[in-house]
């Protein structure tokens, strides 16, 4: 079911009608599915027929779930917004969500990391700087909708077992032409 919306445009000096236009917007309510509950907001998946590892305590697993609520948008990153950039959670950061005291958060980042479920990947954005960013695995927890050569390329041993073939090829190759263009640029400024 649409909502239609009539929107016309006027003169503002004498009311004259110059034109009239009808559009479609989304209605978020269907009276046979019902309602499309927090249609527009952020969300995290989460696939119910793929289990994390089992040498996880329960206690853990609910701190993986909390610490997965801080990925932020599509990037599947652990990160939040300060003002105008993003900003990374840094692994005191992730220790201080768990709860944990030092040698203990430590001990459960190193088990997550240890059993791939994020992954660390130096910001190569920063030069001189040492920025670490933490992916988490997306057959584990998914904030976008669209897999992206980086999160592929960073998961890519665990992902393989999860999609199709023709899907990682074309993955390959993607990478392969982005391996070529920065080749040629290189070159460029040599």
């Amino acid at each position: 079911m649409t909502i239609k919306q009539k929107i016309t445009t006027f003169r503002e000096e004498n009311g004259e009608i110059l034109g009239t236009k009808i559009r479609n917007m989304y209605n978020p309510f269907d009276p046979v599915k019902g309602y499309n509950f927090k249609y527009k907001s952020r969300s995290i998946k989460n696939y119910l027929d793929i289990d994390l590892p089992k040498e996880f305590s329960d206690s853990e697993l609910g701190k993986i779930l909390r610490l997965s609520r801080l990925i932020y948008g599509n990037s599947n990153m652990l990160g939040r917004r300060v003002g105008n950039y993003i900003k990374e959670y840094t692994q005191s950061d992730i220790i201080k969500v768990f709860g944990l005291k030092d040698r203990q958060g430590r001990s459960l980042l190193k088990k997550m990391l240890d059993n791939k479920i994020i992954k660390p990947q130096v910001d190569p954005t920063e030069q001189n700087k040492k920025h670490v960013l933490y992916f988490f695995n997306p057959i584990y927890f998914f904030s976008g909708t669209y897999l992206n050569l980086n999160l592929f390329l960073l998961f890519q041993d665990e992902l393989n077992a999860h999609l199709p073939p023709a899907i990682i090829e074309k993955f390959l190759d993607l990478e392969e032409k982005r391996n070529l263009e920065e080749q040629g640029a290189n070159s460029k400024v040599n």
